[in-house]
Order: C-alpha cells, then structure tokens, then sequence
C-alpha cells in the first residue's frame, strides 16, 4: 500500500527545508505549501528532495484546496517572531491556523502537527507568544487529532540554505563586526534545541497516536544564556570577537526602526522583549519523545560553517 504524503507548511522556511530533507530520506511522500513570493533557490532545494511543491497561502481558500487531496496529516510550521511589513502576527499565527483547520476538515485531513513556541501561555507578555497561543487555541477548538510542539531556541544545520532568524543575524554580526552587539548583555536563560532532534520528535508525533491532542515543550539537554550559547557559537565558526551589551532602551529603538523601514525587520520588538525573560522548560518531554538523550549544545552548534556561503535566515 502507498503512504500517504504528509503536507508540510510554511516549507521554504528554516524548520521547513529541514523537515521535507529528513522525511525524503525517510521515505516518506512530501508535498509542500509554499506562499508565492518564496525565494525560488528554496524550492528548488524542496523539488532537489523529492518533494511536490505547491504555491499558494492558505487563506486563498480553494486555491490550494489541491494541496490537500490524499493528505491524512499536516505539520503547520507557518509563522516568524519578525514578520514582513504590513504583515501582524496574528494574521500569520491564529488567522492562518484558523484557514489551515478549515481546509483539513473539508479534505479529510486527520491531524495536525502545530510548531508553536516555548513560553507559549494565557497572558504571554509578547505578540508573537499571544497569537502563537491563539493558534494553538483553535486547535484545541477543533474536532480534528493535533499534536503542539513548543521547543525552545532552534540551532543547526543539516541541509537547505536557511537558518533560524536569530541564528543567521549571530552568524552575520560575527563574520562582520569587531564586536559582537548582544540585547541586555544576553543574560536569559534558553534550552537550544538542536534541529535533527526537533525534525526526529515531529516525524515520532507523526507517527503514533500516543501524544495527539497534547502540549510538548522540547528542550535540549544544557540551560545556557543567549551569552554562552553566542561564545560558543564562536567558538564553533572559529572566529572570537568580544560581547557587547546593547542597553535595552536602545534595542527597543533600534527594533522600533527595524519595524519601519525594513521590509523583514532585522530585529522586532518581541525579540526584544524576550531577550529580557528565561525561556526553558518546565516540563522537557524531548528525551522521551524521540527515545534518546538529545544533542548538547556544543554538537548542534559544530553543524556550522561560516565561509563560502550565502547566510539566509
């Protein structure tokens, strides 16, 4: 019997590109929604996977009802903590969750795989964590099998062209600046996740009915500050520059400027904002999700190389 392909969402992106790579390899069928003004070198990089590629935005509707046909299950990876100008966060978090659903039920789609956040909660202190909450809010309304994912900062590189904002803008600032600039000094606390053990938890959730219809938060095995994990990064590109703190009434101006006159803002508010605040679990289900102990920081961050390419976030 054929497998059925899994539809992947928002698949140009980081955890995107990753995600068609490691399921390709796993055999499994593929098919991916990317939005129009997807970069063509990252659909070529999906096609180069195997992977049938689809253009179109969910909340099109019927337009890319064909997408869903023979479908039974979708991971759902839409959504940026820096969103294009003229594009909120809730648009991109609850209103596209909220099309995503609709179009699963019209095509027998049973299940949903959402990539939410760490920190994720009823009265989150930032957009972006208000609307991912709202996301996961009209899973848990629907009548359909879902599984939320919240894992802490993302690191790596296996394959694709693309790396998470965050990392990407370290990567850039360290090949290009004397001194590193770091929001507050980077003292809160993160659990980095490293990208083989997300993309190794999303295809277990896949693939059991075990956790449908619960909450994971992911976390890697070290609890580092943004400080450390930036030194190491260092380290790991072979270039050290010193740190320096950027006072947070600058950041936020900083941000604030980003927001208007950059078509996707080098840094946003929230990003701002959370720079200020711990982000670790409370609950690490990472281990027993994908039956192993997860990769330290210092063996997701060595996945890197500094020279000779394009840095894309």
């Amino acid at each position: 019997m054929s497998v059925p392909p899994v539809l992947i969402t928002g698949a140009s992106g980081y955890v995107g590109s990753h995600l068609a790579w490691h399921l390709a390899g796993r055999a499994r069928p593929v098919r991916c929604l990317v939005r129009p003004q997807a970069d063509p070198a990252d659909v070529a990089f999906l096609r180069s996977c195997g992977a049938a590629v689809a253009t179109g935005e969910l909340c099109g509707g019927p337009s890319v009802a064909g997408a869903f046909e023979g479908v039974e299950a979708a991971v759902h990876l839409v959504g940026s903590i820096a969103p294009r100008r003229g594009e909120s966060l809730k648009a991109l978090h609850e209103e596209q969750t909220r099309a995503l659903v609709s179009l699963c039920r019209e095509r027998g789609v049973k299940k949903i795989v959402l990539l939410s956040a760490l920190g994720t909660a009823p009265g989150a202190g930032t957009d972006y964590q208000a609307t991912k909450w709202a996301a996961e809010a009209v899973l848990r309304g629907s009548s359909l099998n879902y599984v939320i994912l919240r894992p802490s900062l993302i690191v790596g590189r296996l394959a694709g062209r693309r790396d998470s904002k965050l990392v990407a803008r370290y990567r850039r600032l360290i090949e290009s600046r004397k001194a590193v600039p770091v929001i507050a000094g980077g003292g809160n606390k993160i659990q980095p996740v490293f990208i083989a053990d997300l993309l190794a938890a999303i295809a277990a959730v896949l693939d059991t009915p075990l956790y449908d219809r619960q909450e994971l938060e992911l976390g890697g095995p070290d609890i580092v500050s943004m400080r450390q994990l930036i030194e190491a990064l260092m380290s790991a590109l072979g270039s050290i520059k010193p740190i320096r703190a950027v006072p947070l009434p600058l950041a936020r101006v900083a941000a604030l400027m980003c927001q208007l006159v950059q078509a996707v803002p080098t840094v946003s508010w929230d990003q701002v904002s959370l720079a200020t605040r711990d982000n670790v679990c409370s609950a690490n289900r990472l281990a027993e999700v994908i039956g192993r102990t997860p990769a330290p920081v210092a063996g997701a961050l060595a996945t890197y190389k500094i020279k000779g390419e394009r840095l894309t976030g």
